[in-house]
């Protein structure tokens, strides 16, 4: 498993728990790639990392917000895959 410090990056305060999704940026931080690296490890994965944007009707932005526990299975996904040859 993938153990980092997540606590002081994103921490729900009220529940003491890192929360299961977060903002691109912080999957950025806690994983400690840059965003350019996280949109190909996304588009690499081809939807084993699960995302979200949440956005309100008729908007053409929204929020981005990555799936915690989906990256950190494709990450060991792939060292598995590496140690493997």
């Amino acid at each position: 498993m993938i153990m980092v410090e997540t606590e002081k990056l994103v921490k729900n305060e009220a529940a003491d728990v890192l929360p299961h999704f977060v903002r691109l940026a912080d999957a950025c931080k806690i994983v400690g790639i840059r965003k350019t690296r996280t949109y190909e490890l996304l588009n690499e994965a081809k939807g084993k990392i699960k995302t979200l944007v949440l956005k309100s009707p008729g908007s053409k932005k929204g929020a981005r917000l990555i799936h915690l526990p989906s990256l950190f299975a494709y990450l060991e996904q792939m060292a598995e895959e590496q140690r493997k040859g």
